[in-house]
C-alpha cells in the first residue's frame, strides 16, 4: 500500500511539472494549447498575457499614464483555422476587444512567440 501512495504521488509531482514548466504552445490536431507567460511592449501600455493550460487567460495592461488593468477570460485556439477566440469576464482590452481574432505562434532567435491580431507577444523569462 505504501508502494502505491509513493507511486501515485510521484506521479502527481511530474504531472504538475509538466504543466509548470511547460510554458510553451502544445498542439493536439486542430486544437492548440497555449501556457505561459508572454509580455508585448506597445507604444501607450505593456501588455502581460498568462494562459493556464485549461482554457484560462489573465490580461494585464499597464498604461504609461494610469493605473495598471486586469481582464479575465478564457481562450480557445484553433490550429486549423489559425483562430483564437477569447471570452472574457467583463470587460475586453483595448487590443484584444474582438472575440474571434487570426493566431499564430512560432520561433525567433531562440524565443517563442505568439501573435494575436497582429499584436507579437514574445514569452518571459
Amino acid at each position: 500500500m505504501k508502494k502505491i501512495t509513493s507511486l501515485l504521488l510521484v506521479c502527481v509531482l511530474l504531472v504538475g511539472c509538466v504543466f509548470t514548466l511547460g510554458s510553451c504552445v502544445f498542439s493536439a490536431g486542430p486544437i492548440t494549447i497555449i501556457t505561459g507567460e508572454y509580455e508585448a511592449d506597445l507604444a501607450l501600455a505593456e501588455y502581460t498575457l498568462e494562459f493556464s493550460p485549461f482554457g484560462g487567460l489573465t490580461v494585464t495592461e499597464d498604461p504609461l499614464i494610469g493605473n495598471e488593468n486586469v481582464y479575465k477570460g478564457k481562450y480557445k485556439v484553433n490550429s486549423e483555422t489559425e483562430k483564437i477566440t477569447l471570452t472574457w469576464d467583463g470587460d475586453a482590452p483595448v487590443i484584444l476587444p474582438e472575440e474571434t481574432l487570426s493566431f499564430s505562434y512560432g520561433e525567433e532567435n531562440g524565443v517563442d512567440y505568439i501573435t494575436i491580431a497582429l499584436v507579437k507577444f514574445t514569452i518571459s523569462d
